[in-house]
């Protein structure tokens, strides 16, 4: 009988050990790929960032270059770019815990995104009147005006991702 009690024990805490094991293994497993999750989506916010520089900075020297000629009724032929703002949706659903546990950042990255959409929609409507428009005798200066402000609020946006974000994303 007390061999039987015995073992009944032993099986009995082998496999409380193994279930303790187990779910160990799992917390550790889900852990680390929530880690390399939250690594990917700063990753990816990063890249954007980096490409939304590029196109701030050709969108400066076109505004800059159609700013010195619009007095001479020209203008530039090409669009300006549009920035890119698709992460924004990806680190809404896969929120890091860097952003979770730290409010002001996420607001900032929130307002980053709202300063991106507004950028966004500035130059789409000067696109818009530039295409259709220019055959206005205004079409000059209403264009200037919306070329500084579009430069006006790139510089914006360009200076909070230079100086605040990337204390933020670092992954």
């Amino acid at each position: 009988m007390d061999n039987l009690i015995t073992g009944i024990l032993i099986g009995a805490g082998t496999t409380i050990v193994g279930f303790l094991l187990t779910i160990s293994w799992d917390i550790y497993k889900y852990n680390r790929d929530q880690n390399e999750k939250d690594k990917a989506v700063l990753r990816t916010l990063s890249l954007e960032i980096s490409e939304n520089k590029k196109t701030i900075n050709q969108n400066e020297i076109a505004i800059e270059a159609e700013l010195k000629v619009l007095d001479q009724n020209k203008s530039i032929i090409s669009p300006l770019g549009l920035l890119n703002n698709n992460s924004w949706e990806f680190v809404k659903l896969n929120l890091p815990k860097k952003l979770i546990n730290d409010s002001t950042a996420l607001e900032f990255v929130s307002e980053i995104s709202k300063l991106i959409r507004e950028v966004n929609g500035i130059i789409s409507s000067r696109e818009n009147y530039r295409i259709n428009n220019e055959a206005m005798s205004n079409y000059s200066t209403r264009i200037g005006l919306y070329d500084n402000l579009i430069n006006s609020k790139q510089k914006e946006l360009k200076t909070k991702l230079e100086t605040d974000l990337p204390d933020i994303i670092s992954v």
